[in-house]
């Protein structure tokens, strides 16, 4: 049991780093809510399940999870940018888009938001939330977005980065 566990742990890291797709990583639906719960959940579960059938002392079970979660999920992140980064520069296409919807987000972390349309052979697409930190573009603006051609939903907007 042991071991099986520590093949699934090991296959879900592998998963989570080189396995998602980007129709999960860039998703607009509720799917791409994924690599966290597979981060924060499911690889926790594991992992305190492993530590038990390894007999870790019971009082660092919680501390190994806890930090566990602080290693893996800050390193997907900078994993997930540095492939994006290289891969927009390798694959990126660019096309204007407009800025259709913006706002002022409040709490904790001000800011303004906004949104670009773009459309890419005949079908349009929608940016995600981007943060305008200089309020500077207006509904209506035209900005350039840069996609990846085989997935046109990855895309970032270029005078925002």
């Amino acid at each position: 049991m042991k071991y099986l566990l520590l093949i699934l742990y090991i296959g879900l890291l592998l998963l989570i780093f080189f396995g998602l797709p980007d129709k999960v990583l860039y998703s607009q639906e509720a799917i791409r809510w994924t690599p966290f719960i597979l981060i924060f959940f499911v690889q926790t579960f594991l992992l305190y399940q492993l530590l038990k059938s390894f007999n870790v002392r019971p009082k660092y079970d919680a501390s190994f999870c806890a930090l566990s979660v602080l290693v893996i999920g800050p390193s997907f992140g900078l994993y997930l940018g540095q492939k994006e980064e290289k891969e927009f520069q390798e694959n990126g296409e660019t096309v204007k888009g407009i800025v259709y919807k913006k706002w002022y987000t409040t709490g904790k972390n001000s800011e303004w938001l906004l949104r670009c349309q773009y459309v890419v052979d005949g079908v349009t697409y929608s940016t995600f939330s981007t943060t305008d930190k200089n309020n500077k573009y207006r509904i209506g603006d035209t900005l350039t977005v840069i996609y990846i051609d085989n997935f046109p939903q990855k895309c970032t907007i270029k005078e925002l980065n």
